[in-house]
């Protein structure tokens, strides 16, 4: 259960989130300071292992033993269009993932 002081990773409901279990996302992160300007960009992707208030949802990293927490904001889920994704970073060809996820973060706040 949260504390009161805690803030929940998600602002749907655990039972809403649970759809996406199992499925195939693709992750874009932009960390930014709160003027806008851009610390850091990062794109990953894998298949939501659960979804939880407190952790968000946790996904498993493709070709990696690794997991990966991010906050679900219902408004930045979108269901993928059928293609290719490239990733800059990695250049990384991502294929037919069933969601998208573009998420901008305060690390400050």
């Amino acid at each position: 259960m949260n504390s009161a002081a805690a803030k929940p990773m998600m602002d749907v409901t655990e039972e809403q989130a649970k759809v996406l279990v199992g499925k195939h996302i693709l992750v874009g992160i932009t960390n930014s300071k709160s003027d806008g300007s851009v610390i850091s960009r990062e794109q990953f992707h894998g298949v939501v292992d659960r979804a939880t208030l407190d952790e968000g949802l946790v996904i498993n990293l493709h070709g990696s033993d690794k997991k990966r927490s991010v906050p679900l904001k219902l408004a930045d889920l979108q269901v993928a269009r059928l293609g290719e994704y490239h990733l800059n970073e990695s250049n990384e060809i991502v294929k037919d993932p069933d969601y998208t996820l573009m998420l901008t973060l305060h690390p400050e706040d």
